[in-house]
């Protein structure tokens, strides 16, 4: 052997798995799998590939309901519409609040 020639890291990586040593007690073909670009050819992304893909919400271009609200005060710091986890609408207009 020549220890005066000179290797790049990938000449010396590749001759390594030529040689059947592979990286850090890998099998060759384990360490060239680990560097494959493709998601498809592991099983976790055969998984992935399989699992379904969430609906995408469908949201209307024009509204079925629209909030007349005329005494509607435009406050920057108080938060005058409010709708609550129970599906109902707090707007408070004037000195009221309505529900």
């Amino acid at each position: 052997q020549n220890f005066l020639r000179y290797q790049s890291p990938r000449q010396r990586f590749q001759e390594g798995l030529r040689g059947g040593n592979g990286v850090a007690g890998m099998a060759a073909e384990d360490v060239v799998n680990n560097f494959g670009l493709s998601p498809v050819g592991s099983a976790a992304g055969q998984r992935l590939l399989a699992t379904p893909q969430k609906r995408k919400r469908r949201i209307p271009k024009v509204p079925f309901k629209v909030l007349d609200a005329p005494a509607l005060q435009d406050d920057f710091y108080l938060n005058l519409v409010d709708w609550s986890s129970l599906n109902v609408l707090a707007v408070g207009l004037g000195s009221d609040g309505e529900v």
